[in-house]
């Protein structure tokens, strides 16, 4: 996700040193495209004696170890060892994972080396999916009682999220703001009339509902 613009954002602005790591389930590579399972490879001896060994046994006894072992790079739980590894290595003292579902998936690394772990959720979308719910669901328990905090950006959302179990005292609500910078005031009746639209061309967006409305606009104002 972090192609998103607000990730960028948080990224570009937070205090401190930042060190950006993605992926699609697990965090799996810097924005450099380094593969964090690479580095740990390359670093772990009995990683690299496993994966020779593997070219070495008859196949039938290879297939055995398990996939962790031999370093397979799409392997879940090679990730899971090559991001705590990544942690530990460049000690780092807090992880700020954004979406919820992130925060889920890598709690139980942050908790195992004692990582504080905040999670920054982007909306509704982002806590109430019914598929995600009953997947992860179980997941729940122990990621409310370990997460040091979640930001939401909404009402809807710290609703919604207490309603799953979140204690109170671990929510934070902070809303989207601005870079004013990036403005300059001026005056609109000094100006012809323009219209913008800003989303991604996605369901959940409704981009179709904003050419609805600004046909009707342009058709009680054709100026």
């Amino acid at each position: 996700m972090y192609s998103e613009t607000f990730v960028r954002t948080h990224a570009e602005h937070l205090p401190g040193k930042v060190t950006v790591v993605y992926g699609e389930t697990f965090p799996t590579h810097t924005v450099d495209g380094v593969w964090l399972a690479d580095v740990f490879r390359k670093r772990n001896i009995a990683a690299q004696f496993t994966q020779l060994l593997c070219k070495i046994l008859p196949a039938f006894i290879a297939n055995k170890i398990p996939s962790k072992l031999k370093g397979y790079p799409f392997d879940e739980a090679l990730n899971e060892v090559a991001f705590a590894h990544f942690l530990t290595q460049n000690k780092i003292d807090v992880v700020l994972a954004e979406f919820f579902l992130k925060g889920v998936i890598v709690q139980k690394v942050c908790t195992k080396l004692g990582v504080p772990l905040v999670v920054h959720t982007h909306g509704g979308g982002d806590i109430v999916g019914v598929t995600d719910i009953q997947w992860y669901g179980p997941m729940y328990p122990d990621f409310f009682r370990n997460v040091s905090y979640v930001i939401v950006v909404d009402s809807f959302s710290a609703a919604q999220i207490i309603a799953l179990g979140l204690p109170k005292e671990k929510l934070v609500t902070v809303g989207y703001g601005i870079d004013l910078n990036l403005f300059t005031q001026t005056s609109p009746a000094a100006n012809p009339p323009h219209f913008f639209g800003i989303g991604r061309l996605v369901d959940k967006k409704a981009p179709l509902l904003s050419v609805l409305a600004f046909a009707k606009v342009f058709k009680n104002y054709p100026e």
